[in-house]
């Protein structure tokens, strides 16, 4: 087994409460869970998903509203 090194964090209760529920819920411990996210981090080089902000994706509700009736009419 290779040497292994402890990883300290300080997180709000609530989310350390839900980020173990989910853990759990995946059948694998936090500190596996942890593991999982840092190796894959190293693996690409960074985030594993999107870390940004997300510009509006319409301009107004109009936009969006011209966008979605086009799209239905495409599918339809």
């Amino acid at each position: 087994m290779s040497a292994t090194a402890t990883l300290n964090a300080r997180v709000d209760v609530a989310d350390k409460e839900r980020f173990a529920a989910t853990a759990s819920a995946l059948g694998i411990s936090p500190s596996a869970a942890v593991n999982v996210f840092v190796r894959k981090f190293n693996e690409v080089g960074g985030f594993p998903f999107d870390v940004r902000l997300s510009p509006e994706p319409f301009a107004s509700e109009a936009e969006g509203c011209d966008f979605a009736d086009a799209a239905a009419r495409d599918v339809i």
